[in-house]
């Protein structure tokens, strides 16, 4: 896992991430200490890109298609940072044209992480059941859970591109995948025959805001050619189906004459909140829940007790009752809401409004640390840690590394330094839509002459 900020103001942008890497191997866990996860997007320009999650795209290494993108822009600029965050995932689909294999692979680990939570949920649901004393069947169990999940597939949205594909198509394409990783997950666990089920919600799921354990987050942040102010951008990319990047923006933000300061954590994200908030998130929605059957509790309660009448009529007052106290309640979780965002949030964000950039930049490694300190103070995975490398970004200064770790001697590699802009003096970069305009020509070209 990961812990990564981004603080923006006026002035400029600070990025930190920590160094932590977590493999998986069989049952075997490995972490080291020493990943790169945030890197400048261009040598010349301000922007820079930090990944969390998945290490790898389609089985490619982020470093080096963030290294390969940065090689072939060189010092073109564009005009905003959206312009370079979707140029990014333009190349990515464009420039790496995953193989029919690779997509079929994706399909099928995709597919059996879909599955195996919903093998996790029937476990849980039995365990329930037996402790309410209301055993059910195992089969029971994965069809309740498979009820869920399709509900959560049919209530996503389609991703951006997937308009235009349904999944009966997709089924055409990978069932063959899918009902292999029905077949490693459910095989001896359900007597029943779900196949059919699973493979038709699964090809849904693909088209849909459905991502695996094994997605990417990106974190695009800087300034444009054409911008003053920093801005922030996020997406979750979870690998190519049918020559289509499964990803979706998950935040964005500007910095303007209005808006003068932004906080945002991504990954391991609850002891950031936890600071801006002033409640650590898990407590904040187990006290949302108790507080909601807390008070439908104390409804039934008063009613059985002291209410008058029949028991047809208690249950009309019952009804009446718990409806004008879930309005309550609701009101009450708002306004809590609001006054975290006045009293909690809004202080720090109008303090980093005024930080300058040495400031900015201690503050970004400050609350990636506090995730850590948590991590390493407790019972939980250390999932967070190792060296924070941490960078400013401003219109005027450029990408400036504050902290940054190097797995090599900067005193024995001199000429590393002295070559790293030298392949660039000559002859201006390309962007993806430049390569992909140019690919199109030149295959039109040879076909006219054909």
């Amino acid at each position: 896992m990961t812990a990564e900020v981004v603080i923006l103001n006026k002035i400029a942008a600070a990025m930190a991430a920590d160094s932590k890497g977590t493999i998986r191997v069989g049952g075997a866990v490995k972490t080291h200490d020493t990943l790169n996860k945030l890197f400048t997007l261009s040598k010349y320009h301000p922007v820079g890109v930090m990944i969390y999650g998945n290490a790898e795209a389609m089985g490619m290494p982020w470093e080096t298609v963030i290294k390969v993108y940065r090689d072939r822009l060189r010092n073109k600029a564009l005009r905003k940072l959206n312009n370079y965050a979707y140029d990014f995932l333009f190349s990515l689909v464009h420039d790496y044209e995953s193989s029919p294999k690779r997509q079929r692979d994706n399909v099928y680990w995709t597919s059996r992480d879909f599955f195996e939570r919903v093998l996790d949920r029937a476990y849980l649901l039995r365990e329930q059941s037996i402790g309410d004393n209301a055993e059910i069947s195992q089969d029971d169990a994965v069809e309740a859970a498979y009820r869920t999940w399709s509900h959560a597939v049919e209530d996503a949205r389609i991703l951006y591109g997937f308009g235009d594909i349904d999944s009966a198509e997709l089924r055409v394409m990978y069932a063959d995948e899918i009902g292999e990783a029905y077949r490693v997950v459910f095989e001896g666990v359900t007597k029943k025959n779900f196949l059919d089920l699973f493979v038709s919600t699964a090809c849904e799921a693909l088209r849909r805001r459905q991502f695996s354990d094994s997605s990417s987050g990106l974190v695009f942040s800087g300034f444009g050619d054409a911008e003053l102010f920093p801005a922030m951008k996020s997406y979750a990319l979870d690998g190519v189906v049918a020559g289509r990047l499964r990803g979706m923006t998950t935040s964005k933000h500007a910095i303007s004459d209005s808006t003068t300061a932004y906080i945002r954590p991504f990954a391991q994200d609850e002891m950031v909140i936890r600071f801006m908030e002033g409640i650590d998130p898990d407590y904040r929605v187990y006290l949302q829940h108790a507080t909601h059957v807390f008070a439908q509790d104390l409804v039934s309660t008063i009613i059985d007790s002291y209410g008058k009448g029949t028991p047809r009529a208690k249950t009309a007052i019952k009804r009446d009752l718990s409806k004008l106290v879930e309005e309550s309640v609701e009101e009450m979780i708002r306004n809590a809401a609001e006054y975290r965002q006045e009293y909690f949030v809004a202080p720090i964000t109008g303090m980093a409004q005024m930080l300058p950039k040495e400031d900015l930049a201690n503050l970004a490694e400050s609350l990636v640390n506090l995730t850590s300190l948590k991590r390493r103070m407790s019972l939980d995975e250390e999932s967070v840690g190792g060296p924070i490398d941490v960078a400013v970004i401003s219109k005027g200064d450029g990408f400036i590394w504050i902290k940054r770790k190097h797995y090599f001697s900067v005193d024995l590699n001199k000429t590393f330094m002295e070559n790293y802009f030298r392949r660039y003096i000559t002859g201006e970069g390309e962007t993806g839509h430049d390569r992909h305009a140019k690919r199109t020509t030149a295959a039109r070209q040879r076909r006219r002459r054909a």
